[in-house]
């Protein structure tokens, strides 16, 4: 069990959140596999911006965001390990 002062927890805390919005500012865009459809989403899931043609059901738009939002969540699991472990180091 660690033994962390407050003051250490509430930096951990602050830290987690700030590596969260550093990461939502890193984007990634995926394209359907077709070509048709571009979605942007930042690492930490959140959609910013989806193109398609008109006349492109949504439904189709789905699976392309479903594999997109599998690999930024895989991504953003990673950086955020590595950048709080990093963070961890200097305590």
């Amino acid at each position: 069990m660690f033994n962390l002062s407050i003051e250490k927890a509430q930096l951990i805390q602050q830290k987690t959140e700030e590596i969260k919005n550093t990461l939502d500012q890193e984007l990634i865009t995926h394209s359907s596999s077709n070509g048709t459809i571009h979605i942007t989403v930042s690492i930490t899931g959140n959609v910013k911006d989806i193109k398609a043609p008109k006349g492109v059901e949504f439904n189709s738009i789905i699976p392309t965001l479903n594999e997109v939002l599998s690999n930024v969540n895989r991504t953003f699991e990673i950086k955020r390990a590595e950048m709080l472990q990093m963070e961890l180091m200097k305590l």
